[in-house]
């Protein structure tokens, strides 16, 4: 599983050196305007890093970095993301989701749900190897379209295992946007 996500973040990081240099930001998309809050419609991709602290509420809090990628193009208002969590015990979780984005102004809420696989490691035992991911962001938008913020996500796996403990983790995290890759 580690050598898998290894694998992925490789490609990942490969896609993002073979993109031209000069690749133009998509402008700002809004799909709906209430006043001052914005629904976007399709944007730049966003390459983001977090760290943070994995289950801080359980006596085996340990640091924790996520590395995702949101593609720009939306069908609507819904875009597809995806993404790895670890921590420093050797948990590992891989998903996909799908996120959108509300603003106002430069302040960017953006709501997640997602899929995906956990591989404990020596760290908590989450019940089972399916499961999902709530995540919401908090972030200020930088002119270049690049961003900074918090990040609340919460993995549980619905009751589909015997075992449902669920965790949280906190992150602080940066966004940088980029052209389409694709």
């Amino acid at each position: 599983m580690r050598r898998s996500l290894a694998y992925c973040l490789v490609v990942v990081a490969l896609a993002l050196a073979a993109r031209p240099a000069a690749a133009e930001e998509r402008p700002i998309n809004p799909l709906v305007e209430l006043g001052p809050v914005v629904l976007h419609g399709s944007e730049s991709d966003l390459a983001m890093l977090g760290l943070g602290v994995f289950d801080p509420f359980d006596n085996r809090t340990s640091a924790a970095a996520t590395l995702e990628y949101r593609f720009g193009r939306k069908l609507l208002f819904i875009g597809p993301a995806l993404g790895g969590m670890a921590n420093a015990e050797g948990g590992l979780f891989g998903y996909f989701g799908l996120y959108f984005d509300l603003s106002a102004g430069p302040v960017y809420f953006t709501g997640q749900l997602a899929a995906g696989a956990y591989n404990r490691g020596d760290s908590r035992d989450l019940g089972g190897v399916f499961q999902f991911r709530q995540s919401i962001d908090l972030a200020w938008r930088f002119d270049n379209g690049h961003r900074l913020g918090v990040r609340v996500a919460h993995i549980s796996n619905a009751d589909i295992h015997d075992r449902n403990p669920g965790e949280e983790e906190y992150f602080l995290t940066y966004g940088m946007a980029l052209g389409p890759l694709f």
